[in-house]
């Protein structure tokens, strides 16, 4: 049973994978209406899985092939979902389409997986374009996990709106600005993701909170994950601004 657990997120969690054997790349190649694409295995969370599971599932039935799931390579950030990218190593199979990509399949809207060369990936058109961006970063050597997204302007309050961009590439020079709060995000050495849970609405929010006066933000942020979760954080590195 699929779930959406994020409020602002109509699509919920996404889990995708990076498959890479003998120099090529596992992708699935689209055709809808005349356009062809392509998009990194995956699919939404299920109700009782973890992120990788929901990985490993999604490309058995998609791609027909095993794979072990390994670390988290990136995120991504959209106005319909939270998707959660893994490197993955190949283990056996053949690949072939299968799921409901099989079942949708007709002359309109054509489904094929493929090995495709790792050196055409600056030239495929890849969707969402931010994906592309990250499977760049990772095939360029990056081996700190990292977020993306897309800049855009979203309705938080009647007559209220946010833009907000990541930028994963740099640490950012933020002396024009002078921030009123701060948000982490922690992973352990097993993958594993810090998260509060608000009950009531039944969604998820990265730690954080308010700055308090005469604080650094890396000092506020220390103190909100310790006051709402009891973490210790260490090696703190700012990746964008909200």
């Amino acid at each position: 049973m699929k779930a959406t657990i994020l409020n602002n997120r109509s699509q919920g969690f996404r889990a995708g994978g990076i498959v890479i054997k003998d120099g090529k790349i596992l992708l699935m190649h689209q055709i809808v209406k005349g356009e062809g694409f392509y998009t990194l295995p995956g699919g939404s969370w299920e109700v009782g899985e973890k992120l990788e599971e929901t990985c490993k599932r999604e490309i058995k039935e998609e791609f027909n092939i095993d794979v072990e799931v390994g670390k988290l390579a990136f995120l991504l950030d959209t106005t319909t979902r939270i998707a959660f990218y893994f490197l993955c190593n190949y283990v056996q199979g053949d690949i072939e389409l299968g799921g409901p990509e099989k079942v949708r399949m007709h002359d309109g809207e054509q489904y094929y997986v493929e090995w495709v060369d790792l050196n055409l990936v600056p030239s495929l058109n890849m969707i969402p374009k931010v994906a592309k961006d990250g499977l760049i970063k990772v095939l360029k050597g990056g081996d700190t996990l990292f977020m993306v997204g897309e800049t855009e302007s979203r309705k938080v309050i009647p007559g209220q709106k946010v833009t907000y961009t990541w930028h994963a590439d740099k640490i950012l020079d933020i002396s024009e600005y002078k921030p009123t709060q701060v948000y982490g995000f922690c992973k352990t050495a097993g993958n594993l993701v810090c998260l509060v849970r608000d009950e009531d609405e039944v969604r998820f929010t990265l730690p954080g909170g308010g700055i308090e006066d005469g604080e650094l933000p890396q000092e506020a942020l220390i103190r909100e994950f310790k006051e709402e979760a009891q973490v210790e954080l260490k090696n703190i590195k700012r990746t964008g601004i909200l």
